[in-house]
């Protein structure tokens, strides 16, 4: 038996990554989440995600940021589940993990969802300490993406595997594509209003945190209206975070708040890529986003920078599935290839068959179960 770690507020990449999963694996496995006192109700809806999709979930109440008789709780929990393997996603759970296992026989496995681009000293310092401290104690520290991997081989560690990442998502094919395309924009336009056929539709699906660098792309749009007036564009930012009033008030400031929408939360977020012309990423890090694999489903080309696993899923030449731009560019530069992308509505279809193609092939949750079930074997 497999025990998933989390400690999560919000139901993000990791989740939206393992959860899904889950049915194909054929070892059985227990849902663990951390569950912080602090966030009160807000806490408890990754564990409610994960009994709506059918899974054993359990939960451990951490009352302070490092909480002793949690960390107990949680041997306890373990030592009942009996497990072969424990993994443990990102810096709290795999802390948690390790101070839970001293003198246990099951297996530790980290996933590290990102080493660069944590928002503040205080993340980053965490980080720090559980890619020196907690990471070597694990059997296998796995990254999700080749910049990630060679980050913590650098820092010394040894134990470092890449795994690309997979979901599974509905695959909407050029037709079918067309007609729930038409669906979802009439909601916007009843939702949203001027959205309609002729309305180029960019989304980004990211928690509004710094290191997703909403506002470099926000400049960016800007540079778009006064170079390309004539342009008709919508900007749909799917997502919570403390930047949302901030983000609200530059793209005030910046006189194109007319046409940013910030949509909030959304579950079902997954299931309205289809009705997007472009799926964005402005990052200043990345891991391996799942929502990158969403678009690929939907078809929807990527428009990102350079970093994390993005380049390697969207490629180049022949078999690009969107368009890559250095993440030290100036918006101006940006914007300009976002108009010529925009613009060119052929070669947005080319590219997203070719990146939905792709992500059938080698990134679906299949793959990764397939790759996860033979490292569970081989620790």
């Amino acid at each position: 038996m497999v025990v998933q770690l989390f400690n999560s507020g919000i139901v993000s990449g990791p989740e939206n990554l393992v959860l899904p999963a889950i049915p194909y694996f054929s070892e059985r496995h227990v849902v663990v989440f951390l569950v912080e006192r602090r966030l009160g109700e807000r806490g408890r809806l990754p564990i409610e995600h994960a009994r709506q999709l059918g899974l054993r979930a359990e939960a451990v109440e951490v009352r302070s940021r490092v909480d002793l008789l949690a960390v107990h709780q949680l041997r306890k929990l373990l030592r009942s589940l009996k497990p072969k393997v424990v993994h443990a996603h990102d810096v709290k759970a795999s802390s948690y993990l390790w101070l839970a296992s001293r003198g246990e026989e099951w297996k530790k496995v980290s996933t590290h969802h990102g080493v660069e681009g944590r928002p503040d000293w205080k993340t980053k310092a965490y980080e720090y300490f559980y890619s020196q401290v907690v990471l070597p104690r694990m059997n296998v520290a796995i990254t999700v993406s080749r910049e990630d991997e060679f980050t913590l081989k650098r820092r010394g560690l040894e134990n470092v595997l890449f795994v690309a990442n997979g979901a599974t998502r509905r695959l909407w094919k050029a037709g079918e594509r067309e007609t729930e395309r038409k669906r979802i924009r009439s909601l916007w336009n009843v939702e949203l209003g001027g959205i309609t056929d002729d309305t180029h539709v960019v989304g980004m699906l990211a928690r509004l945190s710094a290191e997703k660098r909403h506002l470099y792309f926000l400049h960016t749009l800007a540079c778009l209206r006064e170079k390309h007036p004539s342009l008709k564009w919508r900007f749909l930012a799917f997502g919570s975070g403390t930047m949302e009033q901030s983000l609200r008030a530059e793209a005030k400031r910046l006189g194109i708040d007319n046409a940013c929408h910030w949509m909030g939360y959304r579950p079902d977020a997954a299931g309205l890529v289809p009705g997007l012309d472009l799926v964005a990423f402005s990052s200043q890090a990345e891991g391996f986003p799942i929502a990158a694999i969403e678009a690929g489903w939907a078809g929807v080309p990527i428009f990102a920078s350079n970093v994390g696993a993005l380049p390697e899923l969207v490629s180049t030449g022949r078999t690009a599935g969107g368009l890559i731009f250095p993440r030290e560019q100036e918006p101006r530069h940006t914007a300009e290839s976002l108009a010529w992308l925009l613009g060119h509505p052929k070669e947005r279809e080319r590219l997203g068959t070719r990146l939905q193609n792709r992500v059938a092939r080698e990134y679906s949750a299949q793959a990764w179960v397939g790759r996860m079930e033979e490292l569970y074997r081989t620790i």
